[in-house]
């Protein structure tokens, strides 16, 4: 079984109106396998929720998209690295 490492992700971005609130996150999973023969793989991910609420303090997914795709070849080479600023 595939085991995914969600190190990479981008911080979400919401979009909120007085009753709906649109959360959008994304970022890279790395796909490892159980034997060091196979490959590791990468996946973009984007997944987008949108949330309703009617009394401004519980919220309930009213739809969820996710979406996968390879990544491009910049995006995949800064995956997983460390930069530290001092």
């Amino acid at each position: 079984m595939d085991e995914g490492d969600m190190e990479c992700v981008v911080g979400p971005s919401a979009i909120a109106k007085e009753y709906t609130t649109i959360v959008r996150i994304g970022g890279i999973v790395k796909i490892t396998a159980e034997s060091l023969a196979d490959e590791e793989h990468l996946l973009s991910f984007t997944r987008t929720l949108v949330l309703n609420t009617r009394d401004g303090s519980v919220y309930k997914i009213a739809n969820e998209l996710l979406y996968w795709d390879i990544p491009d070849k910049v995006y995949a080479e800064t995956a997983f690295k460390i930069t530290r600023v001092s």
